[in-house]
């Protein structure tokens, strides 16, 4: 339904969010190769506005919000916590994010700190069909 993008330097204290929110499409509109794997909500073209304005309003919000708050909610959300993951330099168990907001990894040779890169959750053997009996 929505897909969020961000880039940023922490080092230098900035980043630009891009995000992208299937107001007013249908799911058949969707090429069919797609149509399982996306999301929309699925509203008329007339809810587009109002839908944006109150995403900019929210944002607002977050962006007003001080530094301990923003880094408490994300580490609520925190989808990587707990879960296996890895990057182009290893792997690991996501363990949390420091107080710069850089990813807390859980690795074989002990605690990392990630603050670039592409990360991917890491599918559990048996997600990946390879369980007992596969």
């Amino acid at each position: 339904m929505a897909g969020i993008l961000v880039e940023g330097r922490l080092q230098e204290h900035w980043a630009v969010v891009g995000i992208g929110l299937n107001v007013a499409v249908r799911a058949d509109q969707f090429p069919p190769e797609l149509r399982d794997r996306v999301g929309t909500l699925g509203l008329e073209p007339a809810a587009i506005e109002p839908t944006l304005e109150l995403l900019m309003e929210r944002l607002e919000r977050w962006l007003a919000a001080s530094e301990d708050a923003v880094l408490k909610a994300v580490r609520a959300r925190d989808a990587l916590f707990g879960q296996p993951v890895s990057w182009a330099g290893g792997s690991g168990t996501g363990a949390g994010v420091d107080g710069d907001g850089r990813l807390i990894v859980e690795a074989a040779h002990g605690r990392l700190v990630l603050d670039a890169g592409e990360v991917h959750l890491t599918p559990t053997v048996q997600e990946a069909g390879g369980g007992p009996g596969a």
